[in-house]
């Protein structure tokens, strides 16, 4: 994958297949244009297994938090699944939020079905109160949410 950046803020990003010589292909099996964001995360894989690589892009929300001055932990995550010619589509065919401050998280297949699956984070800590408790308690409340892949979407049930 080879990113180009332009000065009016957009990425392009090449993807480049290596041949069975080792050698790669002289085109891009995959070109991608994307407005570049400071805060964001872009994880290439193929999720549904079709041979044809798709996006998760993660952008982490410059929204304001509890706290002055303190940017919330909101994250979104997109999923783009690539249609047969290895397009990717203008919209997120899903979308999730997070709060846990971390633009990358992990792709893994969590279930062993062969798919690949997405463990987002949360974040309890949503007040004053709550960061009071855990500076206390010297403990953070923080749980996961498994999406698992099932045919044609991400979903939290198995």
């Amino acid at each position: 994958m080879v990113r180009r950046s332009y000065f009016n803020r957009t990425g392009i990003y090449r993807l480049y297949l290596q041949q069975t010589n080792g050698l790669f292909d002289l085109e891009p099996a995959l070109t991608y244009m994307d407005r570049e964001e400071p805060h964001s995360w872009l994880c290439w894989a193929d999720l549904n297994r079709d041979g044809n690589v798709d996006l998760i892009k993660s952008v982490w929300l410059d929204e304001p938090s509890f706290l002055p001055g303190v940017p919330s932990g909101k994250v979104l995550v997109s999923t783009y699944i690539a249609d047969p010619h290895d397009r990717i589509p203008d919209e997120p065919q899903q979308v999730f939020r997070k709060n846990d401050y971390m633009m990358a998280l992990p792709v893994v297949d969590v279930d062993g079905d062969g798919f690949l699956d997405l463990v987002l984070g949360y974040s309890h800590i949503d007040s004053r109160e709550s960061l009071t408790k855990a500076i206390s308690a010297k403990k953070i409340d923080f749980s996961l949410r498994f999406y698992f892949y099932r045919p044609g979407r991400l979903s939290q049930r198995g």
